[in-house]
């Protein structure tokens, strides 16, 4: 059964629906979808009337009226599985077969039967399916059949003698109804599908500038993807290169002190010192440097970050200078994240060992986290009670290369702060401080869930 209503809906389609090319489906396609559904519904529903109709006007010896109800059923089959003719010309058909039954209707029914229906639903068929150039065609055909079925009353031409019983100028009255009704769709149904047109040839626009921004886009991401390849492969080599010299001055200066010592006044240890810090500062540097332009190209899989375990990892490996200082951790119980783990990882680390290291002198650390839930995220607050930060460079100690203290009271290159925030940011989160003079820091930056 399936098959066969498959069959009958693949031949119906075939012949009531025209082969769109464009992969728009504008108005012409709904209005061939149209009638190739209202088709596929009318045949069935025909069949199923046809042959208790005819049996009945057989029974009533309306040998006419059953073959008139034949020839439309026909005529339907003509339209629907009978390749003639182009697209128009069968809707047109199927049309005029609808008007057809409406007049015999009204010739063997009258008035109050189901012709008056046929007529009106003639019309909206017409508006529907067809050109906006005929909408007022299928208008003016049924004050045509009204006025010849108002000659039919008149002068008692139904073949039905109870038709003719009806008055001429009732029919005039209740017909008036049909010919407003018809009247008022050819207005309005045409300028609904002119709206319809409007608007899809408004989103066609809009798809085509969605379609060039998203090339615009692939483009850009494509260049930015290649840059930063780029930018990244640049920063291997420079690193490399930079770092062999640099290799080769350290060592030097490592030969020299240790056999020269002996010759070198003070003055010249002095400058040896210094040529070794400056050299290993500048390593530092240019590892902090390659780190930092690797930020953002996330690697792996994203995965369960434990991030109590994280702190409990770090006071592990932190245990000398943590006895060293007197350092001392507190805690909330932490969350877990889906994420990636050694950018978080490396957040808390830069921002603990900050804790410490930027401490008051003689003065242990004491440093406290906590987690503060909130709907996508979570805040994150590592407090200390170290030497604080004017409110002033709030804002400056997360650019890279600005320092706030001089290198002979803290080591340091100047990057942590701004490796922290490019992380987080690229986390999608964000990162603050709110802090005062001698009165500790509280860094806060937020993870999504």
């Amino acid at each position: 059964m399936k098959k066969l209503i498959a069959h009958y809906s693949t031949a119906l389609k075939r012949n009531c629906m025209r082969q769109h090319t464009s992969p728009d489906k504008n108005v012409e396609y709904w209005k061939d979808y149209l009638f190739y559904k209202t088709v596929e519904m009318v045949f069935p529903l025909c069949l199923i009337t046809l042959v208790p109709g005819v049996l009945y006007t057989l029974n009533k010896k309306i040998y006419l009226l059953a073959f008139l109800d034949l020839l439309a059923f026909l005529m339907l089959i003509w339209v629907g599985f009978v390749r003639w003719g182009n697209m128009e010309q069968r809707k047109f058909l199927f049309i005029f077969t609808f008007y057809f039954v409406a007049s015999y209707l009204l010739l063997y029914i009258g008035v109050f039967g189901p012709g008056m229906l046929f007529l009106y639903a003639s019309c909206i068929f017409g508006l529907l399916i067809l050109s906006k150039k005929f909408a007022y065609l299928w208008s003016f055909l049924n004050v045509m059949v009204i006025i010849l079925f108002g000659f039919v009353l008149e002068f008692n031409l139904s073949p039905i003698s109870r038709v003719n019983e009806f008055e001429t100028k009732e029919w005039f009255v209740i017909a008036t109804n049909l010919i407003f009704l018809s009247f008022l769709s050819s207005l309005l149904i045409p300028k609904l599908f002119l709206g319809l047109s409007e608007t899809f040839k408004s989103q066609k626009q809009l798809q085509k500038e969605f379609d060039a921004q998203n090339k615009e886009q692939e483009r850009l991401l494509k260049r930015y993807i290649q840059k930063n390849e780029d930018l990244e492969q640049f920063a291997y080599v420079v690193s490399h290169d930079l770092q062999e010299p640099l290799r080769m001055v350290s060592g030097f200066m490592a030969q020299l002190e240790k056999k020269y010592k002996h010759v070198l006044d003070e003055k010249a240890q002095l400058y040896v010192h210094y040529a070794r810090d400056g050299a290993k500062r500048m390593q530092r540097i240019i590892l902090e440097l390659l780190e930092y332009s690797k930020i953002g190209t996330m690697q792996g899989e994203k995965e369960t970050v434990e991030l109590d375990d994280v702190v409990d990892e770090y006071i592990l490996l932190r245990r000398q200078l943590m006895e060293k200082t007197g350092a001392t951790i507190f805690k909330d119980r932490l969350p877990t994240l889906q994420g990636y783990r050694a950018p978080i990882v490396q957040t808390f680390h830069n921002l603990l060992d900050n804790a410490i290291k930027y401490s008051i002198a003689g003065k242990a650390p004491i440093i406290g986290i906590r987690a503060i839930e909130h709907k996508n995220h979570w805040e994150f607050a590592i407090q200390d009670n170290g030497m604080g930060i004017d409110k002033e460079f709030h804002d400056r100690i997360f650019v890279i290369f600005q320092r706030l203290h001089a290198r002979d009271q803290f080591d340091g290159t100047g990057m942590g702060l701004s490796i922290a925030k490019k992380t987080v940011e690229n986390l999608g989160g964000k990162i603050w401080v709110r802090s005062n003079v001698d009165k500790g820091s509280t860094f806060f930056f937020t993870l999504l869930k």
